[in-house]
C-alpha cells in the first residue's frame, strides 16, 4: 500500500476521518460524500489529519470552485488496484 498526501479544507475533517456531515451545509456535505465515493472508486482511503490547520489560497479542492479557507494535510492510503 501506498500512501499520499492531500491538502483540502479543515472543517471537511469530521466527515473525512468520522463520517460525521453534521458540520456541513448541504451542498458542502454533496461535494464531500462525492469525493469519498471517487476516493473509494480509486481504492484511496482518507485515514488521518494533521493537527493544526494552515491558510491555503489553492488546495486539492480548488477545482471543485472550493475557495481559499484553512486546511489540513489529510493521509490518504492508495490500495493497488485489483485486475480482472
Amino acid at each position: 500500500m501506498d500512501t499520499a498526501e492531500m491538502t483540502m479544507p479543515a472543517h471537511w475533517a469530521s466527515a473525512f476521518i468520522n463520517g460525521d456531515f453534521s458540520g456541513l451545509n448541504a451542498k458542502e456535505a454533496t461535494l464531500v460524500r462525492g469525493l469519498l465515493a471517487e476516493f473509494a472508486a480509486e481504492n484511496m482511503t482518507i485515514v488521518g489529519c494533521s493537527d493544526e490547520p494552515h491558510f491555503c489560497k489553492t488546495h486539492d479542492a480548488t477545482y471543485l470552485d472550493v475557495l481559499a479557507c484553512d486546511c489540513l494535510i489529510y493521509t490518504v492510503l492508495v490500495s493497488p488496484k485489483k485486475e480482472g
